[in-house]
């Protein structure tokens, strides 16, 4: 999916600590990279990308390794670079949510309030949206705190107010 979010030619560095996964990826996409490991400690260089697309992670994470999380992408984002983060969180008035947790293998779910504290105590969020195709989503576009402009218009994306 984060090849979609970009008009022009990108380099995609996937991350993961599961190797089948890290395999089919360079299947479908042999001209880039991939790299086994943990995104709580991510084995490359400061200000090494201009985005972190992180999708369907954080609630696979604790909150100490969450927090981490958000260090390490706060290292390796360039100056103006951005954070994109989609993921599903917890919602017990949502039925169909409800029952997709019990199979889900993420043991972490959290209310969209307790995501967007966990960002907001490292990045700083300019867009903030929710979406629902059976799980509640969230989708976050946040950048390192005073390192560089907001990101491009083209990720403007509908926002509702942080309470929702």
């Amino acid at each position: 999916m984060a090849r979609q979010l970009w008009r022009e030619p990108v380099s995609i560095v996937a991350v993961d600590l599961e190797m089948a996964r890290l395999c089919r990826f360079l299947g479908s996409f042999p001209a880039d990279s991939a790299v086994r490991a943990d995104v709580a400690a991510l084995p490359v260089r400061a200000s090494a990308f201009d985005v972190v697309t992180c999708m369907d992670v954080v609630h696979h994470l604790e909150d100490a390794t969450l927090a981490r999380f958000l260090a390490e992408v706060d290292r390796v984002l360039r100056p103006g670079g951005f954070l994109v983060l989609i993921d599903a969180v917890w919602n017990p008035r949502w039925l169909t949510g409800r029952l997709l947790w019990g199979a889900d293998r993420g043991a972490h779910p959290r209310r969209r309030e307790t995501l967007r504290q966990a960002v907001e105590a490292r990045l700083e969020i300019h867009r903030w949206a929710r979406c629902r195709f059976l799980h509640d989503y969230v989708i976050c576009v946040a950048t390192p705190r005073g390192r560089g402009a907001p990101p491009p218009a083209g990720l403007a994306l509908r926002s509702r107010p942080a309470s929702t």
